[in-house]
């Protein structure tokens, strides 16, 4: 990466940061590319502002919930998965039957597509959200105060087990890898439609779809403390099933504590988290989780998130709807949420979403928004 490049990011007022921007993107070498050019200081287009620099967790614990004897255990499994949905809307799964190989090989090919050299890298990067296989970086989140410290290569699996669109590099393991995590995907949204009350004939609600899996690298950051690796932020899916490091960095809000409270990295074990789509769904009786991710100034960390949603076809974006699943609306339990498109689950339809609300995205999709203060 060019030092003019890098000298470029670190503009002077907030009018340069679209061109700064601009700028990061057309190097097309990612954060590690940043490093890898020798920055001791972050850009501040990465620069956290003072009131969301990053915070130590408490010392609360994340759900584990082990699947082992699933068919002798059942009722067991899913109160605790109805427990851990509806408190925290996050919890750890361990005995769910993907192989740690499995998920050993999918780390090693993902960090060597990641550790590739730039120009290996750069045909894949582009912000184009229909190409199925694609390299990006730096991206925010809703209510984001900064560029994330990460890169990340999003991959659209095919429906069938060939995923010939994918880099050589990690697409034997990704391919195996994706199959796997399908069938559990399969399986906890049997388990969480069972966790709301619902029959076999309703179940359906809960998507199986994996529509997306994002192959996440964290550089080492050279000020970790005023750069974070993900923006606070809720995922638009119905849930998504993660893969992380031993490295560890991942918190989640807990509502009832009001503070972050550290993921750690369980060996073989593969995160659940709830997301905006089925809070929508299950008329509020399961939570998106809140979620963020420090940088670190020592090791590369990494993840793969795997995000299960209704199939996405953009031409139906604004105009296909979802709301609360009938069953679970009542005369005693009424409507929570309007229908709702994904464009605006995704809050591509409300430019305004800064500011104090939480999740801001559902706030505005409560029935009751314009009546109170949510």
């Amino acid at each position: 990466m060019a030092a003019s490049s890098v000298d470029s990011l670190y503009f002077d007022n907030a009018a340069d940061s679209e061109e700064a921007a601009r700028l990061f993107d057309e190097t097309k070498g990612g954060v590690k590319g940043l490093v890898d050019s020798g920055i001791t200081t972050v850009p501040k287009l990465f620069r956290l502002s003072p009131q969301t620099a990053s915070q130590y967790g408490t010392t609360r614990t994340v759900p584990v919930i082990d699947m082992k004897d699933l068919e002798s255990r059942r009722a067991v499994v899913v109160e605790e998965i109805r427990r851990a949905a509806a408190e925290l809307g996050m919890f750890q799964l361990v005995n769910h039957g993907v192989e740690v190989s499995v998920m050993e090989d999918m780390m090693a090919e993902a960090r060597q597509f990641h550790e590739q050299p730039t120009e290996l890298k750069q045909g894949y990067y582009s912000r184009d959200v229909t190409q199925k296989a694609r390299f990006i970086s730096g991206y925010g989140a809703l209510r984001r105060s900064s560029f994330n410290w990460v890169d990340t290569l999003l991959m659209t699996p095919a429906p069938s087990d060939a995923q010939d669109h994918l880099p050589i590099i990690c697409r034997d393991s990704a391919t195996i890898f994706i199959g796997r995590i399908r069938e559990l995907g399969e399986t906890l949204s049997q388990l969480l439609s069972l966790a709301l009350g619902l029959t076999p004939s309703t179940n359906e609600f809960i998507s199986t779809n994996l529509t997306t899996a994002n192959l996440n690298y964290y550089p080492p950051c050279p000020e970790p403390e005023v750069a974070i690796a993900a923006n606070p932020h809720f995922d638009t899916s119905t849930f998504t099933i993660l893969l992380q490091d031993q490295v560890g960095g991942l918190q989640v809000f807990h509502e009832g504590a009001a503070d972050w409270v550290d993921v750690p990295s369980l060996h073989g074990a593969l995160v659940v988290n709830i997301g905006n789509m089925l809070q929508l769904l299950s008329n509020n009786k399961m939570k998106s989780a809140e979620h963020k991710v420090f940088a670190n100034a020592i090791v590369p960390r990494q993840s793969v998130a795997c995000f299960f949603m209704p199939p996405i076809d953009f031409s139906t974006m604004s105009t296909k709807m979802y709301g609360p699943i009938k069953e679970l609306v009542s005369e005693k339990y009424p409507a929570v949420y309007r229908e709702a498109s994904l464009a605006a689950l995704w809050g591509s339809l409300y430019p305004d979403l800064e500011g104090s609300l939480r999740n801001p995205v559902l706030a505005r999709l409560r029935i009751a928004y314009d009546k109170e203060v949510v």
